[in-house]
Order: C-alpha cells, then sequence, then structure tokens
C-alpha cells in the first residue's frame, strides 16, 4: 500500500468538565480511563476519531474530556484503500489518527489546566497498537 494521503480538516473539543473541589495531591487513588472510537463517511471520505478521558480520585471525578479530529482522506489514498464492495482502513492508519487525536486531547487538557490555574495529572501516552488489532472494514454495495 501508498502512504495515506490527508489533511485534517477539523478538530473539537467535544466535552470538557473540571471537578477542581476533587483534585487532590495524593496521587495514590488516582484512576485514569482513555478511550478511542471512529467514525468513517466514505461519500466525503472523511474519518472522524474521537478520544476520551476520565479522570478519578478514588471514586471522585477529577476530569472529563472528549475530542474529535477530522480527517479528510486524498481521492487516490481512498481509491487505493477500495475494492468492488469494502473500505479497508488499515490498522496503522488508524492507530496513526488515534494517536494524533490523543495527543491534541493531551495538549487541550495541559491548556486548560493552565487556563484555570489547575495542575491536572497529565495522561499517560498510550499504545494504540495494543488497542487497535485489526483494521476497520466497512462493506458498501454501488
Amino acid at each position: 500500500m501508498d502512504k495515506i494521503k490527508y489533511n485534517i480538516i477539523k478538530g473539537t473539543i467535544d466535552q470538557y468538565a473540571m471537578f477542581e473541589e476533587n483534585i487532590t495531591s495524593d496521587v495514590a487513588g488516582i484512576d485514569i480511563q482513555s478511550n478511542v472510537k471512529f467514525n468513517f463517511n466514505p461519500e466525503y471520505r472523511i474519518l472522524k476519531c474521537t478520544t476520551s478521558a476520565s479522570v478519578w480520585n478514588d471514586s471522585n471525578p477529577i476530569l472529563k474530556s472528549t475530542n474529535s479530529l477530522f480527517f479528510e482522506l486524498s481521492d487516490e489514498s481512498m481509491k487505493s484503500l477500495q475494492t468492488d464492495t469494502e473500505i479497508i482502513l488499515p490498522q496503522t492508519l488508524l492507530i496513526h489518527f488515534a494517536t494524533l487525536t490523543y495527543g491534541a486531547l493531551r495538549g487541550i487538557l495541559i491548556a486548560k489546566g493552565n487556563e484555570n490555574n489547575v495542575l491536572l495529572p497529565l495522561l499517560p501516552t498510550v499504545d494504540f497498537s495494543t488497542l487497535i488489532t485489526t483494521p476497520s472494514i466497512f462493506t458498501y454495495s454501488e
């Protein structure tokens, strides 16, 4: 497969909630949960990648944030991913988009923390290759 060409055409902060009253200096009870999901619109060649993170201190929420990046695939790249009945988005491409989107979320949280003069726990990096283990296959009919 050739290199996949794309543009990031939009980025959104879909949700941001911080609960300052639950932030403490004790990090022993901190639990961080991260998620990623994809939506694909083949008509417009747009893949939406959404990442989210929830941070808890014991059972108290500290932070909930969700962001999305919208990737427009080039015509040429789209053709290389298509068969007569399927569009196959390779695992490596999905991992790449998830990593970019999650990196943007980490930056958003740093900026929001600075904006509010609050030291938020930094989100750890995520190895998306352990979470995204197969390509995504979309079946269609013309």
